[in-house]
């Protein structure tokens, strides 16, 4: 996520405006995670773009490798029924996994939308958690510290998501850029 979404002040607390000072600070947690969620729901789309790309690609180098020898043999072309256009057209798709195996490109598609969709989730199960706990409470001044509490598991949630896709993402860069022979 970039610098620049987290740095929206956090709100202070009015000790005289206690229900003003917990719609000021479940807003400022929620606006954090939407951004969060936005981020990668926008981030998605080119992730996805480019890895069915790469995907529709192999498959076509693919299907071409099979089906032009035969189409080479059937009107006899000498080109088209050459076994080094077969190896150079296997040999293309093979790059291409490997490509997107190495720049991760499919695996953050899934984990943009694994990390979305729990964000998602999590934003939906705070908000009805502050819903059931107003209805419960009679005066949420009162009861201040549950909502506080509540706003900070859910901001803590949201944080390790975040923190957990960076890690995988770090992880998996570190991993595919390692020398593949040790003993070279």
């Amino acid at each position: 996520m970039q610098a620049e979404d987290r740095t929206a002040e956090f709100p202070g607390w009015d000790t005289g405006d206690v229900a003003g000072s917990l719609h000021r600070y479940r807003a400022y947690i929620e606006a954090g995670a939407l951004r969060s969620l936005a981020w990668y729901w926008r981030s998605k789309r080119t992730v996805r773009l480019l890895a069915s790309g790469l995907q529709y690609a192999r498959v076509v180098l693919m299907a071409l490798a099979a089906i032009l020898p035969i189409i080479g043999q059937l009107v006899g072309s000498a080109v088209l029924s050459n076994a080094l256009l077969v190896c150079l057209l296997v040999g293309a798709s093979a790059a291409l996994q490997a490509a997107d195996k190495h720049l991760g490109v499919s695996s953050a598609w899934v984990r943009y939308v694994t990390a979305a969709t729990q964000i998602r989730r999590s934003l939906e199960e705070f908000r009805m958690d502050w819903v059931l706990l107003l209805a419960k409470t009679a005066d949420p001044a009162k009861e201040a510290e549950a909502f506080l509490q509540l706003a900070r598991r859910f901001h803590l949630g949201v944080e390790a998501l975040v923190s957990q896709d960076t890690q995988a993402w770090a992880t998996q860069f570190r991993d595919f850029s390692k020398d593949p022979d040790p003993a070279a």
